[in-house]
């Protein structure tokens, strides 16, 4: 795949702080929701003290919060979906908060146009397919800089070669915007980390789904309607 050494291995999922589970489940009616940071704490799984502190380092601070003192932050889709993002960065990938910020900024146009977050329908099923075997593989550089580039695996078969097991894998390779000509030619790489981007859309569409199955805690209002948020 390339020149550098991948830093990181298999990892259990569920050792996270936000216990992504890896599952392939569409999204469900929070498309069309608004939450606030108890229920999502309570639907991952973590405490509240810990995603008010992820929400802290990875988005802005909210306007409407601001303008009246004491007044609840609720999140969008996609604004729950960039912290939790955020968290994998670091806390699977093991990129620093403000590397992890960088990253995901790079990428924010490119997750848009793939599907990658929430408030992007899943009615057609191709794009949900593309969707799960999307890798994004981001290099790290002599400098210290990073570069991004996508991978969609098309298929993988077994084959034989020389006496050995081979597996034969066939995919489409892109260059995520902000890539220089350099980088292409892989000039100057260190090493790369492989962030499963499909799997973790899809463990937080499964996270959130399994958390309202069982309904919000006891005392918290109910979802909110997008249409009460201004645009992002």
């Amino acid at each position: 795949m390339g020149e550098g050494t991948q830093e990181t291995q298999d990892h259990n999922p569920v050792d996270n702080p936000l216990q992504l589970s890896y599952c392939y489940l569409k999204m469900s009616a929070f498309q069309n929701s608004l939450l606030d940071a108890r229920q999502i704490s309570s639907f991952l799984g973590v405490k509240l003290s810990t995603w008010k502190r992820w929400s802290r380092e990875f988005l802005p601070p909210d306007p409407k919060a601001r303008m009246r003192s004491g007044q609840t932050r609720l999140f969008s889709p996609n604004q729950a979906f960039e912290v939790f993002l955020g968290a994998h960065l670091v806390s699977f990938l093991k990129f620093s908060i403000p590397e992890a910020r960088k990253i995901i900024g790079g990428l924010r146009q490119w997750l848009r146009t793939n599907g990658i977050f929430p408030e992007t329908s899943d009615a057609n099923p191709e794009v949900l397919r593309r969707r799960q075997q999307l890798q994004v593989v981001i290099h790290e550089k002599e400098d210290g800089t990073f570069c991004c580039e996508s991978k969609h695996t098309v298929s993988v078969k077994p084959t034989t070669g020389r006496g050995t097991n081979v597996i034969e894998e066939v995919y489409e390779q892109e260059w995520i915007a902000g890539a220089r000509v350099e980088d292409m030619l892989r000039i100057g790489f260190v090493c790369f980390r492989v962030l499963e981007i499909g799997k973790v859309r899809d463990s937080f569409d499964q996270a959130l789904r399994s958390g309202r199955s069982k309904g919000a805690p006891q005392g918290e209002a109910p979802l909110a309607n997008k249409a009460t948020i201004a645009p992002e």
